[in-house]
């Protein structure tokens, strides 16, 4: 048999071990041991705390947090244009596309380390976007590629080279 009951229900926060009662006087809700949980409050008051300008958030679970700029700082390229026929490649050539725009032929020159030591793990994307094909040249150090081709293939073609090692480069990409 069921009945409709009327709860007026307190002003006050409710503490664990707190019952509910109806008019009468009948125990009808109570108030359970709270599990472990973190307030909202004490998560934004530690936030507002941060004393840094720019970054992510970042949390250990614990209510500890911290602004990490490092992890998450987006990586974007820069874009150069080559107009000439050779050029030797230079530290901050890293991260960077180089678009080729002559319609000759052009050579990318990688310097041996011993001139330039570019760090491993360097990036250089190159784009034949003129009609002059280019090739990756090397001095003196390893230079690996698919089938030993150096050369974009047509135009808006792309080359991706890549320092894996001490004096060892990886050429990738569209290759001719």
């Amino acid at each position: 048999m069921s009945s409709d009951v009327t709860l007026t229900l307190p002003e006050a926060l409710g503490s664990a071990g707190d019952v509910l009662t109806d008019v009468a006087g009948n125990g009808i809700l109570s108030f359970a041991t709270p599990t472990a949980y973190q307030p909202l409050d004490t998560d934004l008051t530690n936030i507002a705390a941060l004393t840094a300008t720019s970054g992510f958030l970042k949390t250990d679970g614990a209510n500890t947090w911290t602004v990490d700029a490092e992890i998450y700082t987006p990586k974007h390229i820069g874009i150069t244009t080559e107009s000439t026929t050779a050029r030797g490649l230079t530290l901050p050539d890293d991260n960077q596309l180089i678009t080729c725009t002559n319609g000759a032929a052009t050579t990318i020159t990688i310097p041996a380390e011993s001139s330039i030591d570019f760090p491993i793990g360097t990036q250089i994307l190159i784009e034949q976007q003129g009609a002059g094909q280019v090739t990756i040249a090397i001095t003196t150090d390893a230079l690996n590629s698919a089938g030993g081709l150096v050369s974009t293939a047509s135009q808006y073609s792309t080359l991706t080279l890549i320092k894996t090692a001490s004096a060892r480069w990886l050429l990738a990409g569209d290759l001719a």
